[in-house]
């Protein structure tokens, strides 16, 4: 009964046209759309103590983003942009502050809302979202918790601008030109971290497997990199990258120098698109692919690094 029931559930919603299917009306599509903004704990500004450098880099990439031809001039629709500043819990002491937040567009609609004293209108329902993060790579790149990830097999990757789709949107990392982004990470760091792991989470014997083999290591082999494979995670660790379908293990590269604290740098920036789809307004996703593909890749990469950034 119950995949019955999902399956009319799925028949009636494939039955619904998509939301951009539904013209939007005239006086709708001229309306003049709101632009709101919000900070921490959905704030409207930010408090003194969130004013940081790196906090400083979040507002101007959000800005950047807004003052794209595609979101300049707001007419049919209205956005809500966000800039959120993330500092590491205790046990991540010593690691750079994060920040992210998001644009979202939402189409207007003038016979479902009213406008404010300026005559502009607020956007209707829900909103696709164009996010945008500063040092905060675990979502893109599906990092675990000592940092560890393998990159996508289909990517597009050169000048420190790294892309590729995944679950319905496309990822942008950014990085500094002229210094790899990723570097590999050695079966020494992954065993010695791999046991810290798995001793924080309760698996005392797991960890203790990782450390024996972490142990019987020569010196050549522990440098070596890391590969993901279908074997288990000690086994052949001086020929696991030559196996078929080796994915080495990847970590963002120690030398982008982020900093910690009020001192933290932006060493790498993350922009997440959605694609278009059946579900949704497509109107408006399209508005926000087109809002990406403005940005001056150059630009954002200037953003990168101290104060002003690489290029100041």
């Amino acid at each position: 009964m119950k995949h019955l029931a999902l399956a009319s559930i799925a028949l009636a919603l494939s039955a619904l046209p998509a939301l951009a299917d539904l013209p939007q009306d005239a006086a709708s599509a001229a309306a003049l759309g709101q632009l709101d903004f919000t900070y921490n704990r959905s704030r409207p500004t930010p408090s003194a103590a969130e004013r940081t450098p790196l906090q400083a880099k979040g507002v101007r990439l959000r800005d950047t983003i807004l003052a794209t031809p595609a979101l300049k001039d707001r007419r049919g629709f209205a956005l809500h942009a966000s800039v959120v500043l993330e500092q590491p819990v205790a046990s991540s002491a010593g690691d750079p502050d994060m920040v992210w937040g998001g644009v979202i567009s939402r189409r207007i609609n003038v016979t479902r809302s009213q406008p404010d004293a300026a005559g502009r209108y607020p956007g209707d329902g829900e909103g696709p979202v164009l996010r945008y993060m500063i040092n905060k790579t675990d979502k893109a790149l599906g990092a675990d918790d000592s940092g560890f990830f393998t990159l996508p097999e289909q990517r597009q990757e050169g000048g420190g601008i790294l892309r590729f789709t995944r679950a319905g949107n496309e990822y942008t990392i950014i990085t500094p030109t002229g210094l790899p982004g990723f570097v590999p990470v050695s079966n020494g760091d992954y065993l010695g971290a791999t046991a810290a792991q798995l001793e924080k989470a309760g698996s005392p014997a797991q960890a203790a497997e990782m450390r024996q083999a972490l142990a019987g290591l020569a010196p050549g082999a522990r440098t070596a990199p890391y590969c993901m494979t279908r074997a288990a995670p000690t086994a052949n660790l001086s020929g696991r990258c030559a196996e078929p379908g080796a994915r080495p293990m990847m970590r963002i590269n120690p030398a982008l120098g982020a900093g910690a604290g009020a001192a933290s740098k932006a060493g790498v920036i993350v922009l997440i698109v959605p694609q278009l789809g059946t579900i949704g307004d497509a109107q408006e996703r399209r508005r926000l692919i087109a809002a990406a593909s403005q940005l001056d890749m150059t630009a954002l990469q200037a953003m990168l690094g101290g104060a002003e950034g690489r290029g100041g």
